[in-house]
């Protein structure tokens, strides 16, 4: 099926369907909880029906802005009731069911048409529906794809919900996906309510004190390797302690590994709780990290992928990462 075709599948199951839920992976960026806010928007404009929403985790302070935002449950028994019973089942910016932690393990079980709305590679098989598209910038961009091709309406909500998620998810309209066909959907966003100047300041520029001050720090502890290309922060727990900062204040930082002259290749590692390493991998486009996340368990982008370890020390995984991109410049 195309994607025209596969809009009017969707169609056809939302007006079939009473209890409809809408998820997305854990630790949610703006192309999530955008895509998220937009599609329940348009459910209930569109349909009139309406939707629960759900993520396994918190949202991040910059992202509380957005309407609805308020609406989103965080994963619990009762949700998982919910997910147990629900008709239909929308997986948005993920495309296996791990990255929804132990809830995946209930939409799984769920007998609820799948619908898993994305943009990364080498999807894992779960969804009765694919609405993929890995040349798409953005989740967000496939969820335009889906009203537009059921022509629906817009309005001020899910304007700035897909901006937000295409904003985001684009480095503010920076990265290689970028097109003209991007700037079209941006525009037709603009028309029907979009707020740029409140999206990004939202988003950008709401920084806390202690979010700055893990900044310097982890400024401070960049080392370069490979001869100046690649680039690796660390924040330890001890430095989030310092700083009395959290694990939200990391948004963004790991652009500033890019940041170098003569970087090619960024990381970011961030100790967490219970012996729990978040990494963050970036490339300016020259070199693909997402076979070095694949190496520690994760995933993405050619130029923009994640990983987290579980009980490993700080010092060995840091080496592990220097080692596997290393193998990028022989």
């Amino acid at each position: 099926m195309n994607f025209t075709e596969k809009a009017l599948a969707i169609s056809e199951k939302i007006e079939k369907s009473y209890n409809i839920i809408i998820t997305s992976h854990v630790s949610p960026d703006g192309d999530a909880i955008g895509s998220m806010l937009a599609l329940h928007f348009f459910i209930k404009k569109h349909f009139n029906k309406k939707s629960k929403m759900f993520i396994n985790g918190g949202i991040n302070n910059n992202l509380k802005f957005l309407e609805g935002c308020e609406s989103i449950l965080r994963y619990d028994d009762s949700v998982m009731e919910d997910i147990i019973g629900a008709d239909l089942i929308f997986v948005l910016d993920l495309n296996d069911l791990s990255r929804l932690k132990e809830a995946g393990d209930a939409v799984a079980m769920s007998n609820a048409y799948k619908v898993m709305i994305d943009h990364h590679l080498e999807p894992k098989e779960f969804a009765d529906l694919e609405f993929l598209d890995t040349n798409a910038t953005s989740t967000g961009e496939l969820i335009w794809v889906l009203i537009d091709a059921l022509k629906g309406k817009y309005d001020k909500r899910i304007s700035n919900a897909l901006y937000t998620a295409i904003m985001t998810d684009t480095g503010s309209f920076r990265f290689d996906r970028t097109t003209a066909e991007t700037h079209y959907i941006i525009a037709k966003l603009l028309e029907n309510g979009a707020d740029p100047v409140k999206c990004y300041d939202e988003i950008y520029n709401q920084k806390t004190v202690q979010a700055l001050k893990l900044l310097g720090m982890s400024l401070a502890n960049m080392d370069l390797y490979n001869n100046g290309r690649i680039s690796i922060m660390s924040l330890r727990k001890s430095d989030f302690d310092k700083a009395d900062a959290i694990e939200d204040d990391t948004e963004g930082f790991v652009a500033n590994t890019l940041s170098v002259k003569g970087v090619e290749v960024g990381v970011l590692i961030t100790e967490r709780e219970k012996g729990e390493l978040r990494i963050s991998f970036r490339s300016k486009g020259k070199y693909s990290v997402r076979e070095a996340a694949a190496k520690f368990g994760g995933g993405g982008h050619k130029f923009a992928a994640g990983a987290r370890t579980l009980n490993q020390e700080f010092d060995d995984v840091k080496n592990n990462i220097i080692h596997e991109l290393d193998n990028l410049f022989i």
